[in-house]
């Protein structure tokens, strides 16, 4: 992990990058995979220096779900985001075999959050414009959206009703 703190020192605040990712480690059950995913991945511990150092809110996104880092590791997390129709039939496919109304909100809510972490990482690497972030974005919260109208009425009201719609 001296790659990491090499990183850390590169970023505009060493100091606050390091107490993030002490905070994200802090965080992580001891059994988890991020530690084996950042020894065989080790250009991840550059991203995450990045991330922690340099963008706040991808840095909170990254503290309270560390597991959308697993998302940095397909390869179509650094092409450009789908168009919401797209967007929209992805979400679906994720839906399709889940029953369970509270299971739905979790799986649109962890998908929301992936795509909204790969927006700011796309930006953050400027491999987007700023329009272009906010137009992907725009898509990701429409297709989420579009993925609980099914919900408005019957079981998933009393969800809706109780949880919101998820951020977007």
């Amino acid at each position: 992990m001296l790659e990491l703190v090499g990183a850390l020192t590169r970023t505009p605040d060493p100091d606050l990058a390091l107490a993030r990712v002490d905070r994200l480690f802090r965080a992580l059950p001891p059994d988890t995979s991020l530690y084996a995913m950042l020894r065989a991945n080790t250009w991840l511990l550059n991203l995450v220096a990045v991330v922690m150092g340099s963008a706040p809110r991808l840095a909170e996104a990254l503290e309270c779900s560390p597991r959308i880092l697993e998302a940095v590791l397909d390869p179509s997390f650094f092409l450009p985001i789908p168009e919401a129709a797209e967007l929209e039939r992805e979400l679906g496919e994720r839906l399709h075999d889940v029953d369970d109304t509270d299971r739905q909100a979790a799986v649109v809510a962890e998908w929301t959050e992936e795509r909204r972490f790969q927006v700011g990482v796309q930006t953050l690497e400027n491999l987007v414009e700023a329009d272009e972030a906010s137009l992907a974005l725009s898509h990701v919260a429409d297709a989420a959206v579009a993925a609980f109208q099914p919900l408005r009425f019957g079981r998933g009201a009393a969800l809706l009703c109780r949880c919101g719609m998820p951020a977007g």
